[in-house]
């Protein structure tokens, strides 16, 4: 996916008719689009226009919906639940707020009780249908609906046949989005050729696609695939399609630890991320992460995640909690138990329910 920038006009030119001079309008500029920013992951600086837009309008529909893109991605999701049911309210046909609300009620779902899970299950669906029947052939509605099926269970309206035809048919009309759902049922069948025969489709239907080239290289990285040379070479890919994106930055990183390259060449990577967005210091955090799960240089895995919680992460990209939790992981391989101990603890200061951070913490003590 491209970043739609802004369109700029030609500056003002000065024309000389007849020996008079004629200034043309002033340079004008298109203001950025929140909604492109997002697709993209600068949610910062959408952050910035969504606010004062929200402030100028709270009653606006499109308003609330962006604002809670923007809540969520922050981590204020029970906010952006509000503000995502205010938008419906106003307008029910919009396929967007239907989305908005069916991830919103998914994520709640996965920290409720049995009982509730099944009320939010059932929410997921009906907006993900809605939002299907409103618009059939918007693929992140198909996709959403496709992973619903795939994951939910029978007695919720799982049906993994279902999904199976909503890809099938989103590869007739809409190629590129319907190999890449055909990849995910692949991969939740474990059938690894057939995903990665899908995600090659997905970006033989449409070369430029930053999703698939992201997926590809993440596919590469798997347990059950390992070809690190191929992730290099899509995580490279990315970081031509759009270097301001930090995805890119993390596949390459990730695969230089798994090939042993942790040295001066690993660093100047994550610089060459820092400079090119610095709103985003997410692929520090990734490579600290990767050094870790392979036990190796934990010295320079401390440096970058140290470094990632020196500001507010990027919108949808890791807490800084979890940051802690990745140090107290490191410590406790280290054998250094009150450090861990400390980082865990600070972990769920920030986090007080995650359970991963809970599990180790009790195991220390």
């Amino acid at each position: 996916m491209k970043i739609l920038w802004p369109a700029v006009r030609v500056a003002a030119a000065v024309l000389s008719i007849c020996g008079v001079v004629l200034a043309l309008d002033p340079v004008k500029t298109v203001p950025p689009d929140p909604v492109a920013l997002m697709e993209a992951g600068h949610y910062k600086k959408a952050r910035a226009i969504v606010d004062a837009r929200f402030r100028a309008n709270p009653n606006d529909a499109e308003s609330l919906y962006l604002e809670a893109r923007v809540k969520n991605a922050f981590g204020a999701p029970e906010e952006a639940l509000k503000l995502a049911e205010r938008a419906l309210e106003l307008n029910k046909k919009n396929v967007n707020y239907h989305g908005a609300l069916a991830q919103l009620y998914g994520d709640k779902a996965q920290q409720a009780n049995f009982l509730e899970q099944v009320v939010f299950a059932r929410k997921v669906k009906g907006h993900l249908e809605e939002a299907v029947a409103l618009d059939p052939k918007n693929w992140k509605s198909r996709d959403g609906l496709i992973q619903y099926y795939l994951l939910a269970p029978s007695i919720v309206g799982g049906d993994k046949e279902k999904a199976q035809k909503i890809a099938d048919a989103a590869v007739q009309d809409d190629p590129a989005h319907g190999w890449m759902m055909q990849a995910r049922i692949a991969l939740q069948n474990k059938d690894y050729a057939k995903a990665e025969s899908a995600y090659l489709s997905a970006l033989k239907a449409d070369p430029q696609n930053f999703a698939a080239t992201v997926a590809l290289g993440n596919f590469y990285l798997q347990d059950a695939v390992k070809k690190y040379v191929m992730t290099e070479k899509y995580g490279r890919d990315a970081i031509r399609l759009d270097p301001t994106r930090a995805q890119g930055y993390s596949l390459v990183a990730a695969q230089m630890i798994y090939r042993g390259n942790t040295g001066a060449d690993l660093d100047a990577v994550l610089a060459q991320a820092e400079k090119a967005n610095p709103d985003d210091w997410s692929p520090y955090y990734f490579a600290g992460r990767v050094l870790i799960a392979v036990g190796k240089d934990f010295d320079r895995a401390e440096r970058y995640l140290r470094k990632y919680l020196q500001q507010e992460p990027e919108g949808n990209a890791p807490k800084l909690a979890y940051a802690h939790w990745r140090l107290g992981q490191m410590y406790q391989k280290s054998a250094k138990k009150d450090l861990a101990i400390a980082e865990l603890e600070a972990c769920l200061k920030a986090e007080p329910n995650f359970e991963p951070a809970k599990k180790d913490l009790k195991a220390l003590k």
